[in-house]
This record gives structure tokens, C-alpha cells and sequence, in this order.
């Protein structure tokens, strides 16, 4: 888990997860860009006893509705020599 070695964290203009995310249909996507152009309402925090790291945000659907989505950091960022990095 990438916050173990990492002190205030924090995601400022989402410009590293607009790169690596995307959303498609109103559902958080991997490997993808700009997800940010159809989500309102993002925000990062840590959540439960275990401190995972979540990004939440309402994103767009293809019928116009906006749904709450969250998508696990954990899952592709990782602390490499103090600096983070997107991995498949």
C-alpha cells in the first residue's frame, strides 16, 4: 500500500489521475484519460480501518444521470523511491 511509506498525501487538479483514468458508461476505467470531464463533486480520502485510499466522484452516464462511483488507488499507484507511480 502506497500511503504505508507516504505522508500527506493528497491529489491537487487530479492531473496525475486524469492521465491514468477514464470513465466509460459511468463506471472508473484504468489505462484511460480524462475522467474528470465528465465527473463532478471528486474527492480523496482515506476510508476504513485499513486506510484505503479512495477517490469518489459522480460520473456521467450515457443516459445523461449522474451516479456515485469510487475507484480503490490501491490498486494501480505505488510508492517507488518516494515518488508515485501508475502501474498496470
Amino acid at each position: 500500500m502506497f500511503q504505508d511509506s507516504a505522508r500527506d498525501v493528497r491529489v491537487e487538479d487530479n492531473r496525475f489521475l486524469a492521465a491514468e483514468l477514464r470513465q466509460t458508461d459511468g463506471h472508473f476505467q484504468w489505462g484511460g484519460r480524462n475522467f474528470s470531464e465528465t465527473a463532478r463533486n471528486v474527492h480523496f480520502g482515506f476510508e476504513g480501518g485499513a486506510h484505503v485510499p479512495v477517490l469518489r466522484a459522480e460520473l456521467r452516464t450515457p443516459a445523461g444521470t449522474w451516479e456515485p462511483r469510487d475507484v480503490n488507488l490501491d490498486e494501480r499507484v505505488f510508492n517507488n523511491n518516494g515518488h508515485f507511480e501508475f502501474q498496470y
